[in-house]
């Protein structure tokens, strides 16, 4: 079996554990663990959630691009780049999950309260 395939693999796997036995108090060894995700139980639970189904979406992409490269179009560089396609993503999963929180949670960590674009008469 290929390398690029395994690592994508074992990144799938890790992340639906995440995903199915995530932190369940705020800690300093285990988790998404940044200064903003670490403000409120509730911005703790929502960030490792989002970083959970963002780590299992990449993980997924990486399996399909070298599937697809290696099996059905011949293109054996397209396993590196999916590769390299991961090792970016990881990387991007820490803004995007603080861009999320930054739009769900104020600067103490409480949900902000959502406007509804229907006035209620």
């Amino acid at each position: 079996m290929d390398k690029f395939l395994i690592i994508h693999i074992g990144l799938l796997i890790i992340s639906i554990l995440y995903r199915l036995f995530p932190p369940n108090n705020i800690n300093f060894l285990y988790g998404y663990r940044t200064k903003r995700s670490m403000k409120s139980q509730d911005t703790w639970n929502e960030s490792n959630r989002y970083a959970a189904n963002a780590m299992i979406m990449l993980a997924a992409i990486g399996i399909t691009l070298v599937l697809i490269s290696r099996y059905m179009i011949d293109f054996p560089m397209g396993e590196r780049y999916s590769g390299l396609l991961m090792i970016i993503g990881l990387v991007a999963i820490i803004p995007i999950v603080e861009i999320h929180l930054h739009t769900n949670f104020d600067k103490d960590g409480r949900r902000k309260k959502r406007e509804s674009k229907f006035n209620e008469q």
